[in-house]
């Protein structure tokens, strides 16, 4: 993606490191510069970033650790990236929220629920001000990565039209 990107912040909120890694490196190429990329790998963290700095994107993972310490499964929330959707909409940060899940199903109450459903039935209903959509990770395929390119285009072209409209 060769679009401008004019102040852009990001925060990506992913426990896992590899796949952190890959993220920054698809944003990187997307024209987002490294420095303009904040990076946290739990609830508490994100939330204690989301309220000092200021952002225009939040790519964000559904499950993640609720705290730096609590990678025990028993402290582990398959929801948490909801809770920080919840507190974005509560405080009204003003976000654009893509989520990012390697998961293509979650387990809620002993059901399965399929990552599109919770997107269609919870997220979008919820959300819909601030989200801009989601993507299935896989490390496997590029398609994620495409995915991603297309979305920030998206955003980019948003940001674009709202400043020429706010001239």
């Amino acid at each position: 993606m060769n679009a401008r990107w004019f102040e852009v912040r990001i925060l990506c909120i992913e426990d896992q490191i590899q796949k952190r890694g890959h993220i920054i490196e698809a944003l990187i190429e997307n024209g987002i510069n490294e420095q303009d990329i904040d990076c946290d790998s739990n609830y508490q963290e994100a939330l204690m970033q989301l309220h000092t700095d200021d952002y225009d994107i939040v790519l964000l993972d559904i499950s993640l650790p609720i705290a730096i310490s609590s990678y025990r499964k028993d402290t582990f929330n398959s929801f948490a990236g909801i809770a920080v959707l919840r507190e974005i909409k509560r405080k009204g940060i003003p976000v654009k929220v893509i989520i990012i899940s390697g998961f293509k199903d979650f387990n809620r109450g002993g059901n399965r629920i399929k990552l599109e459903e919770l997107v269609n039935e919870e997220i979008i209903p919820e959300f819909e001000k601030y989200f801009c959509g989601y993507i299935h990770y896989d490390s496997t395929s590029i398609e994620w990565q495409k995915s991603l390119s297309n979305l920030l285009k998206d955003i980019n072209q948003e940001r674009k039209t709202d400043e020429n409209t706010n001239c």
